[in-house]
């Protein structure tokens, strides 16, 4: 019988299923800490080439008001928690047909220690609240930025863009609209939500 040979897409898959067990925890007295985000990193660069950016990024908190005009902390979320930090605005085409998408994920993690905050760059409430009727509601946090100071602390210049945080650090950007609910996304949540 002629040996099986290692495609691309077996030694992808090895990696993943490796990478998946080392970040579990399987294997995590053997791994240090280091180790662990060296293995993070290197499957966040093949599957999401484009939503890397380094370990040592700190979380900036901040204050902004809901829908309701209550003030809302960033780091009332605690520990373990993953935060989904989406930028975004209602004259947004990219924004205006991912919001559903992102608010059906949401929903599909509803119980899990996941938070879904939305930031608007939209000068005002009323704006935001038209989008959220023509969508036909949400079940994420809204919160305002009409002077974009969150935004700019973040280093926002367009949207759509997302922050993937955890235990104060961010682990992943995604800059751009991105299919949330594909398998791709949801194993990639799964992921951040073991780590």
């Amino acid at each position: 019988m002629p040996p099986v040979m290692a495609t691309p897409k077996i030694t992808r898959i090895v990696f993943v299923v490796l990478a998946f067990v080392a970040l579990s925890g399987f294997v995590a007295s053997e791994i240090s800490g280091a180790r662990k985000n060296e293995i993070w990193r290197s499957l966040l660069e093949q599957e999401f080439p484009l939503g890397v950016i380094p370990f040592d990024n700190e979380v900036h908190d901040f204050e902004l008001p809901d829908q309701l005009g209550r003030p809302i902390r960033l780091s009332r979320y605690r520990k373990g928690t993953v935060i989904f930090l989406h930028f975004w605005g209602s004259d947004c085409q990219p924004c205006v047909t991912e919001f559903p998408e992102l608010t059906r994920l949401a929903k599909r993690l509803q119980h899990e220690r996941v938070a879904f905050v939305t930031v608007s760059r939209d000068k005002t409430r009323a704006e935001i609240d038209r989008f959220i009727r023509f969508i036909g509601g949400t079940s994420v946090l809204l919160l305002d930025d009409p002077e974009q100071k969150v935004m700019k602390r973040y280093g926002v210049t367009a949207v759509p863009e997302t922050f993937i945080i955890k235990n104060g650090k961010i682990l992943a950007r995604f800059i751009g609209k991105q299919e949330w609910t594909s398998k791709r996304m949801l194993y990639f949540m799964r992921l951040v939500m073991e780590l």
